[in-house]
């Protein structure tokens, strides 16, 4: 099982939307880090370390670390608000 990192706003972000919605994006976390084939995903146009998982109406970007074996969910937002794409450079950095 890998080990899951978010960050602060991920947190923030999963407390402001209906709990129902974020038990379920949690829960979709936690099938990930049992098995990253587990779900389907998508590797990020143009950001080759990035991957996004469909979660209802929303979107989860993260990067797998192998070498430490670590999912680091780095945001999450709805599908219809390009927000959750932005600053993809900076995100790639982290």
């Amino acid at each position: 099982m890998l080990t899951v990192i978010m960050s602060e706003k991920v947190g923030a972000f999963l407390i402001r939307i209906p709990f129902k919605h974020a038990q379920q994006i949690v829960r979709k976390i936690d099938l990930l880090a049992q098995d990253p084939n587990a779900l389907p995903t998508q590797q990020l146009s143009g950001y080759p370390s990035l991957r996004r998982m469909k979660s209802g109406e929303y979107r989860v970007i993260y990067r797998i670390k192998n070498d430490v074996l670590e999912i680091h969910v780095l945001r999450i937002g709805k599908r219809n608000d390009e927000e959750v794409y932005r600053d993809m450079e900076i995100l790639e950095k982290l």
